[in-house]
């Protein structure tokens, strides 16, 4: 059922697999072993190291990429092979910009990472209105790696990058759509809770000021607070530009819906690669979690995808967040566009 396909064959009935997919990484990586018996006759594994592949479970694609690398042995009654590989996206973290692109004017987000994917025979979707948007002016840094430009880019526009298992680019917003239910007792193996409070502040303050004297009554302070923190712990954030109240305010609940987001930390296990719908456990998908024992109810988004073959069988480990740790930063600024020519 688990398949890997290269040069043309189909290789199947592997006793390991390790496949990760994350919103935290643009490439999605695996890890796949086999061993049998073998007298040193009949053919040998015809794979190596750069190949492109495609692996898939139940006929449906995890990972679209190449094998970065390979390992064999064997002796007078066995032999084994461990195979490991990346999305066609890690290209992307791993190489400077091969186009012929050195500044955008007008382009949008989708645009550019198009142009700037398009050498690595990556293609990128774009399903949402900030990765349509133009931009008025863009510089290629010439120290970047591809995907450093265009997550800078996407940063810039509030926008995910992610890859899509077919080996393209998905360019989108946090989901809000709920693809399925984990309830304990039912569809849960296991279920741990991490919570930590050491990045969390009773009250987040943020100054803005500017030394423009054109900008003074954009001088401004807002605050929140977190009433689930106890202790008087205060979070003082300063910007050197000029925002309004308002924005400053935006920024202060920005920063505590991170804090929050980000001290809740959820690992679930479920049995098989594919949920109740026929569906392989997909990143940036919202689940419902019922877990009593562990005090858990509520609505979290998918962060990472763990699937997993060994000799207890096949399980997805999920890594779950609260979505508002991927709500995109509410002040932008241009400076993170660079310069012409900037290194």
């Amino acid at each position: 059922m688990i398949q890997l396909k290269a040069n043309g064959k189909i290789f199947e009935g592997w006793l390991t697999a390790h496949v990760t997919r994350s919103l935290a990484a643009i490439s999605g990586s695996f890890e796949i072993s086999y061993t049998d018996r073998w007298s040193g006759q009949g053919e040998k594994w015809q794979l190596k190291a750069g190949d492109e592949c495609e692996l898939s479970y139940k006929g449906q694609p995890i990972i679209k990429g190449y094998i970065d690398a390979i390992s064999t042995s064997y002796t007078g009654t066995s032999r084994s092979l461990s195979v490991r590989g990346r999305d066609k996206t890690g290209d992307l973290v791993d190489s400077s910009n091969l186009s012929d692109a050195k500044e955008f004017k007008g382009k949008s987000l989708k645009d550019m990472a198009s142009t700037l994917a398009s050498p690595f025979g990556v293609s990128v979707a774009a399903r949402c209105s900030g990765a349509s948007a133009p931009i008025e002016k863009v510089s290629i840094q010439q120290n970047e790696t591809v995907w450093e430009t265009i997550d800078r880019l996407a940063k810039y526009q509030g926008v995910l990058a992610y890859p899509d298992a077919k080996g393209g680019l998905i360019l989108n917003e946090v989901s809000s759509e709920v693809s399925e239910s984990l309830v304990e007792g039912e569809n849960i193996l296991s279920c741990s809770v991490e919570q930590n409070e050491t990045e969390k502040f009773n009250t987040y303050m943020v100054i803005a000021s500017t030394s423009d004297p054109d900008e003074k009554h954009k001088t401004a302070i807002a605050k929140v607070t977190d009433s689930s923190v106890k202790r008087p712990r205060l979070k003082t954030l300063l910007t050197h530009k000029a925002i309004t109240k308002d924005e400053a305010l935006e920024r202060a609940k920005w920063e505590m819906a991170q804090k929050i987001s980000k001290s809740l930390n959820i690992n679930i296990s479920c049995s098989d690669w594919i949920h109740s719908r026929k569906k392989i456990w997909e990143i940036n998908s919202i689940v419902s979690v019922k877990a009593p024992a562990c005090g858990v109810n509520g609505l979290f988004l998918i962060e990472e995808t763990k699937f997993v073959c060994d000799e207890n069988g096949l399980k997805t480990e999920l890594k779950l967040v609260l979505k508002e740790a991927y709500k995109p930063k509410p002040d932008r600024s241009k400076e993170t566009l660079g310069e012409f020519g900037g290194v």
